[in-house]
């Protein structure tokens, strides 16, 4: 045993903030229903036609959380359900209070509220995550108290956007179970996440300024960008491929298998 489930999260509408759940499943993409949708425009920047939190930041205080759990819907199946469909089960809640669904056509407008030239943008669904780079992100309990107390102010984890966050445990009488980083002597490595699912970590999480903006207010914080380019290299968690579909529960035991 390495690690225990602290918490889980989603995020069904790639760049908005996302949702705590329960359970999540790992799926041969990932994790299912994370970042299925995301929202491109005309005047995004060339070959990255997904717009992100860095460049709107907007989108990272609009809240993306399904009404239901998409596999209980009747007429979608998990791993080969519609796209479409999915759309129409995840609601938007915005910085003023609103509800909308996600292919509600007043929500681009939304979104672009503030900006100066406002060009066309439209909703995007896919099969499977549209991630930057690995399919999950894993970062631990024990990292983000240490980033916070080399900062100096509390860090919170939504800015890391990680799906699974881990209480991680020491493996010998020289670790100690609350040090920070500890995530990374597993890159490489093969753990089984509760009874079922196993996942490969793959490498370290090089992290980009989205992490710099408030996840509650959009305000800037650039000294905690320097803080990991100085003190880590720029890196803040791991990157994992499923190698074993299944459910993940918080709680679930993290064991390192190989």
């Amino acid at each position: 045993m390495v690690a225990k489930v602290h918490s889980l999260w989603r995020y069904p509408v790639k760049s908005m903030g996302g949702e705590r759940v329960p359970q999540l499943l790992l799926d041969a993409s990932g994790v299912y229903a994370d970042r299925y949708l995301g929202f491109e425009s005309s005047g995004a920047a060339k070959g990255k036609p997904l717009l992100t939190g860095a460049e709107r930041a907007r989108m990272l205080l609009c809240q993306a959380r399904f009404r239901a759990e998409p596999a209980e819907q009747p007429g979608f199946q998990q791993q080969q359900g519609a796209p479409g469909e999915l759309a129409s089960l995840v609601e938007v809640l915005t910085p003023e209070g609103s509800v909308l669904r996600a292919d509600d056509p007043a929500l681009p407008g939304l979104l672009q509220q503030g900006l100066p030239v406002k060009h066309p943008m439209w909703l995007r669904t896919s099969e499977r995550p549209m991630t930057d780079c690995r399919p999950i992100a894993l970062l631990s309990m024990q990292t983000l108290r240490q980033i916070s107390s080399e900062l100096g102010q509390p860090v919170e984890a939504e800015r890391f956007r990680a799906n699974l966050l881990l209480d991680v445990v020491s493996t010998n009488d020289t670790e100690k179970p609350d040090g920070g980083f500890a995530e990374d002597r597993f890159v490489g490595c093969r753990l089984r996440i509760g009874a079922q699912a196993e996942i490969l970590i793959k490498e370290r999480d090089p992290r980009c300024r989205i992490i710099t903006l408030d996840p509650r207010t959009g305000a800037p914080l650039p000294a905690l960008m320097r803080l990991l380019a100085d003190r880590h290299q720029g890196r803040a968690g791991v990157y994992a491929t499923t190698l074993v579909p299944g459910p993940v529960c918080e709680g679930d035991v993290v064991r390192l298998i190989r």
